[in-house]
């Protein structure tokens, strides 16, 4: 397989990095399940969820003793990796999926356990996000807020959404709102939540993925760099290839335009947040939206002159065409930023 080795590093999870993602979204499910009147069925949920991801990464691993990790478990495992000096970029990806989990979607094995979970809410976990990740200055509650919210801005940027629109697709939770009003204006409180609606989709395509492992690369079984999973809109990257051009995530992703939304909305706020404002790496910036581009390119080539059957083309084609738009909009949303950088920097 080919493999872009410098994206991968930011991209890609490995075995302990997936660990530690996993443990992050447990913490918040039980955060909320300590909060909950159902506290049964979120916990027979919460046991599915983990015995799922856990056979995962046995069957990748084959270790048959993985487990995940308790909140002091993982603040030590992120200040071992601050304190080993490698590059933490990946470590905001993980923050940025974290802010978009929702617990409780349904397993899709059509069982009345999956019709309770689907009916199950989750009170909003983002002061339980920043409570864990400030301590012992695992991030820096500026950059998470700075990041959630261009996020979100992003997600309707892109989309078009009318206030009546996200209004619809939300669900509003008071304390994030009160937390939120904290640092932005009252009339961007209406787009704190609208990542809610596109999370269950992201989910759902998470599942299903998993489920499907002879058609992705990251559970095949001789994948090389231990990598477990792509996060932070690295979908659309393209990164890890069993054959020239082809690449099973990104042709999954692009065939559905609520997930390009969304992995589009991700990739630039890691772009403009974390590389640009915070890290001033305009470098792995360009190396990105080079990488983006070449998929762009193949996207379109595709659309232009699909290899489907017609009848079925002509339902996926808007979705497609709505991928490209995506997508386009953050390349060149990006290229305007690192430009403004450049110019700054150099000059």
């Amino acid at each position: 397989m080919a493999y872009n080795n410098d994206l991968i590093s930011i991209f890609g999870l490995n075995t302990e990095q997936f660990i530690l993602f996993l443990s992050l979204q447990k913490l918040l499910t039980e955060k909320d399940i300590e909060q909950s009147a159902d506290k049964n069925i979120k916990k027979m949920w919460l046991k599915e969820w983990e015995e799922y991801f856990l056979n995962y990464i046995k069957l990748r691993t084959s270790n048959e003793n993985i487990v995940l990790l308790d909140e002091s478990g993982i603040i030590e495992a992120v200040e071992e990796y601050k304190i080993s000096g490698m590059d933490m970029t990946w470590y905001y990806s993980v923050i940025l999926e974290l802010i978009n989990f929702r617990p409780y979607f349904s397993f899709n094995n059509d069982t009345i356990k999956d019709q309770q979970y689907s009916k199950l809410k989750f009170k909003d976990q983002y002061q339980t996000i920043r409570e864990v990740v400030t301590k012992n200055d695992l991030m820096d509650a500026k950059i998470l807020d700075k990041l959630t919210l261009t996020y979100i801005r992003q997600i309707s940027k892109l989309s078009k959404s009318t206030l009546r629109q996200l209004i619809s697709f939300s669900i509003f939770c008071v304390s994030a709102i009160a937390f939120f009003l904290n640092f932005i204006r009252f009339s961007d409180i209406s787009l704190v939540m609208t990542i809610l609606f596109f999370v269950n989709l992201s989910a759902y395509f998470t599942m299903n993925i998993l489920k499907k492992q002879s058609n992705y690369f990251y559970l095949d079984s001789d994948l090389d760099n231990d990598i477990l999973t792509i996060i932070g809109g690295g979908f659309l990257l393209g990164l890890v290839k069993k054959e020239k051009n082809v690449d099973g995530p990104f042709i999954q992703v692009s065939s559905s335009s609520n997930l390009a939304l969304v992995q589009s909305a991700k990739l630039f706020s890691l772009i403009k947040v974390i590389l640009i404002d915070y890290k001033g790496n305009n470098l792995i910036a360009n190396s990105i939206l080079k990488q983006l581009k070449e998929q762009m390119e193949i996207l379109k080539e595709d659309i232009q002159s699909p290899n489907y059957d017609y009848e079925k083309y002509n339902v996926l084609v808007k979705h497609l065409q709505k991928s490209y738009s995506y997508m386009e909009s953050a390349y060149k949303e990006c290229q305007i930023i690192i430009s403004k950088f450049e110019n700054a920097k150099y000059n």
